[in-house]
């Protein structure tokens, strides 16, 4: 048992897992090997089979994730099999309907069970063994979620009606006080763990998940590829979105070895060149900040490296200023000339309607459940009431209290990752940044599962390691390098 438990928490599992989940991505493409939406919403007895085959290869890595749980005490296995599960979830259409449709339901109620309980049983056992820590423990980071949480929760209050508020009770509950349990959760894991550095680990669960999202849209690119060279326009995937929001979370992560070793942020320059190739508007302009972002940092902080990394910014700047003109007309009919956001289009008028929301209930907004919006956009089955953009959201959904709760959240977390912290929580800090970007366009932090629950993981681990002061030498001082450094491996 101790061996399984061993290989599960091992770098080898999470490869092969990420392997496996590409390869069952390619056998379920065998009757239909595009994703583009016209192609998987036609119906077509081969497109039908291959919803099947997926819905089927889902629940197959569900109960995987489920044994991982009941097998393994560790917490990053779990996480890095059940976001590629995700990865691979997220490319089935109408999913609701494909996992609770008959006769599928008769299969997925109990596999998601299955899951669940396995999640409670792995808790417990950890809770059983670990009872001499203390559970409600309160760390930096709590006050932050804290005031978001009574911002969601009395979003809408006086404006909005119970049933519609009812209506999206997942969002209220799992982005407030949700949020707040999953907290005590993560503290309760990860306070006293002291056999590896909790923060490479968690970058190491990011690289492989990020490298595994960027070969399953590798493979819907090269499997559309001539359908794109003749149109010279980009198929629609309706997965490009959250494809871009795990890429951009994951894209900093290779960061956190770039001290040790030269190679990481060319593993950030392959999730960045992925991304920008999906059709995303929001991943190409918000990652290409992002990953400017990650190249000052790294120039500025690797003395050693610096020209290298100094090469590689000129390279990529001219790279993008002689053929990126000539790629993006392939993208014209995404991105409308370089502007993310085209005039009138949803976002625009949603813009709109925020703030009209805003001056109609300024104080708690209209609340997440809200549906004076459904003539611009109407949100799908059991969602909530989308802006599609953070600010317009908050402002929108949670008026002045939603404002000050959530600005007050982002400069604790940058005081927590920035004031008195070391390289790997700014490190840490970049993946959230990845992800706040996307939110600014797309839900982002406002799903509960996998983002914010992975936001609020982020600050917990650095909070705790803060703590803890475990902070190897080498992050304390950006500037100086040591022997470990020269001779450690990932």
């Amino acid at each position: 048992m101790d061996s399984v438990r061993r290989f599960l928490n091992s770098r080898l599992f999470l490869v092969i897992f990420a392997l496996s989940v590409v390869v069952i991505d390619l056998l379920t493409s065998l009757t239909v090997g595009k994703d583009s939406s016209d192609v998987m919403l036609s119906g077509t007895p081969p497109v039908v089979m291959k919803q099947q085959l997926q819905t089927i290869a889902v629940l197959f890595l569900c109960v995987i994730d489920g044994l991982v749980l009941l097998f393994c005490d560790e917490i990053m296995p779990f996480l890095a099999a059940g976001l590629m599960t995700i990865l691979f979830a997220v490319k089935s259409y109408d999913s609701y309907n494909l996992f609770m449709g008959r006769p599928m339901v008769f299969l997925s109620v109990p596999v998601f069970l299955f899951a669940i309980a396995a999640l409670i049983v792995n808790f417990m056992r950890y809770y059983r063994k670990n009872r001499d820590i203390p559970f409600f423990s309160v760390g930096k980071s709590f006050w932050g979620i804290a005031a978001v949480a009574v911002a969601v929760t009395l979003g809408g209050l006086g404006s909005i009606s119970f049933r519609d508020y009812i209506s999206v009770a997942y969002y209220v509950v799992f982005l407030g006080v949700g949020m707040i349990g999953l907290y005590f959760v993560f503290r309760f894991r990860f306070r006293h763990r002291d056999e590896y550095d909790l923060s490479e680990k968690f970058a190491e669960v990011l690289i492989i998940v990020g490298l595994c999202a960027a070969l399953l849209a590798a493979k819907s690119i090269l499997f559309s590829l001539d359908d794109i060279l003749r149109n010279r326009s980009v198929p629609e995937w309706k997965f490009r979105n959250n494809y871009s929001t795990f890429l951009m979370i994951c894209m900093p992560a290779p960061l956190m070895f770039a001290r040790r070793h030269r190679y990481p942020i060319f593993l950030s320059f392959i999730m960045f060149g992925v991304m920008s190739l999906l059709g995303s508007r929001s991943g190409l302009f918000l990652g290409a900040i992002e990953f400017g972002c990650c190249l000052l940092f790294i120039i500025v902080t690797d003395r050693e490296n610096r020209n290298l990394y100094i090469i590689v910014t000129l390279a990529c700047a001219a790279a993008l200023i002689f053929l990126g003109g000539k790629v993006m007309t392939y993208f014209s009919s995404r991105y409308f000339g370089f502007n993310p956001i085209e005039q009138g289009e949803q976002r625009m008028r949603l813009i709109d309607a925020s703030i009209r929301d805003f001056l109609d209930a300024p104080i708690f907004g209209q609340g997440l459940g809200f549906k004076g919006n459904y003539d611009i956009y109407t949100p799908k089955r059991g969602a909530m009431g989308w802006y599609h953009m953070m600010i317009p959201q908050i402002i929108g959904s949670m008026g002045l209290l939603g404002v000050i709760a959530y600005a007050f959240q982002f400069i604790n977390r940058a005081y927590l990752a920035f004031v008195k912290s070391g390289y790997s929580a700014m490190v840490l800090f970049l993946c959230y940044g990845g992800l706040f970007l996307m939110s600014q366009t797309n839900p982002g932090e406002f799903c509960p599962f996998p983002y914010e629950m992975l936001a609020v993981m982020i600050f917990v681990i650095i909070e705790t390691q803060k703590e803890k002061k475990t902070d190897r030498p080498e992050n304390a001082v950006l500037e100086k390098k040591t022997d470990y450094e020269k001779t450690s491996d990932i």
